[in-house]
């Protein structure tokens, strides 16, 4: 399994005192990113990546949310570290790891970024007509996303929703009041309760029963100011007895939470 809060990692093709811009030549559409260490003359990381791009950009074309290779900068004190590799290879097909905002959508907010991002990183392919789940779904954010693709979702959470639309069924009552009151079977099953992961593990838990086999859940642990690797590892056991789990992710607009993706076993 990748690592869960390692964002970016690229391989050093060569050092300077300053990254030797005549000498980068990726083949391909490219993207820049520079990350500062310390104190050097390079003072602020988005003045020094357009410098970047505009003298490679002589040579080939720039592509920010796609490009065919990430020219990668580290520079500490003394000198840059420069290579020049795919996405895909960095631990992240998005430059620092940093997914990029979707440019067709508006007056989207982080909530929702953070389920688009989960999405795409775990490649899971919304399928118009599957039956979803959204424990705490707050104001709507997430619901919101799984409508636009075409799903039919119950929405758990005791307060009203922000959101009204035909395929979209509201449960007013806490998560752990609802097991008896939803109607699966659910192709996918999300949740972005602000709840202590002890507390919204054993739900998860229990809502597996309304999943179908081979059924997808993304889950996001709060852990704040916990002890994280023992909370961590405490969560992961309790989903464990229910889920097989393919993939832990800091996502990029989730701050210091985890989102969790999981599978239940069978067909």
């Amino acid at each position: 399994m990748p690592p869960a809060y390692l964002h970016h990692f690229f391989p050093v093709h060569g050092t300077a005192a300053f990254p030797p811009t005549d000498r980068i030549r990726p083949r391909g559409t490219f993207a820049v990113q520079v990350r500062l260490l310390g104190e050097h003359p390079w003072r602020r990381a988005l003045d020094r990546e357009e410098r970047l791009e505009r003298a490679i950009q002589a040579r080939a074309p720039l592509d920010r949310r796609r490009p065919d290779v990430v020219v990668s900068v580290l520079v500490d004190e003394e000198r840059s570290y420069v290579g020049i590799s795919r996405p895909a290879l960095n631990l992240s097909p998005w430059i620092g790891g940093a997914w990029p905002f979707p440019a067709d959508r508006e007056r989207i907010n982080r909530a929702e970024l953070k389920l688009l991002e989960a999405l795409e990183t775990f490649r899971i392919r919304l399928q118009p007509g599957w039956n979803a789940l959204d424990l705490g779904s707050g104001t709507g954010g997430w619901a919101r996303i799984l409508l636009q693709s075409g799903l039919s979702v119950t929405a758990v959470d005791p307060r009203p929703l922000e959101l009204e639309h035909p395929r979209l069924l509201h449960h007013a009552l806490p998560a752990e009041g609802c097991l008896r009151e939803v109607e699966g079977p659910f192709d996918l099953i999300t949740n972005d309760m602000s709840a202590r992961p002890q507390d919204s593990a054993p739900l998860m838990v229990q809502y597996a029963a309304h999943l179908r086999p081979g059924g997808h859940a993304v889950m996001t642990v709060k852990l704040g100011a916990l002890d994280k690797p023992r909370v961590l590892d405490h969560t992961l056991r309790i989903l464990r007895s229910a889920y097989r789990i393919p993939r832990i992710r800091q996502l990029y607009y989730n701050r210091s939470d985890l989102t969790v993706w999981l599978r239940k076993s069978g067909q």
